[in-house]
């Protein structure tokens, strides 16, 4: 139960003037403070647990702002306590061939190994297989309000910067 409320208390979503601040901890093992826990559980803990801060700034220019959606699952409050959650769900994504395909991003370490091409990535394609899709998910607690804001902002800030669209 501490776990989790120091996993509540760590995550934020800033909107910022040009971007947008994101912290979706997780949680890992703690370093063994002990000869037998080092052996066993190779240097984890096998009792305690510790919060890992993931911070990600997103600027409002930036592919994975194309589209910006309300993606909660159906029944969420129902499968929620059913299964457990983290909360609504909300997608930042970039597609295209009619929605099938995920923009890929250079310079992503770890898509196959090289992603020095432009890659078109399966919209079912797992994250942890593909981590340079144009793609990015925030649990929040209402999930349309976020959408509401966060394109507001980005419209917003898209004006003051005169960007225009790609």
């Amino acid at each position: 139960e501490y776990i989790l409320r120091e996993v509540h208390s760590s995550q934020y979503i800033y909107i910022r003037e040009n971007s947008i601040e994101v912290n979706q901890p997780t949680i890992q093992p703690a370093r063994s403070e002990s000869v037998l826990g080092n052996v066993l559980c190779c240097g984890h803990s096998s009792t305690d647990l510790i919060v890992l801060d993931q911070v990600t700034v997103i600027y409002y220019d930036d592919l994975i702002m194309d589209e910006i959606r309300n993606d909660t699952r159906v029944c969420n409050p129902l499968q929620t306590f059913c299964c457990g959650g983290k909360g609504e769900e909300v997608r930042l994504e970039s597609t295209f061939c009619g929605g099938l395909c995920y923009r890929g991003r250079r310079g992503t370490r770890g898509c196959f190994g090289c992603c020095c091409m432009p890659l078109c990535i399966p919209v079912g394609c797992p994250e942890c297989l593909c981590p340079c899709a144009a793609r990015k998910t925030l649990f929040v607690e209402n999930a349309d309000a976020a959408v509401d804001i966060i394109q507001k902002a980005r419209d917003n800030a898209k004006i003051r910067l005169n960007v225009m669209e790609r």
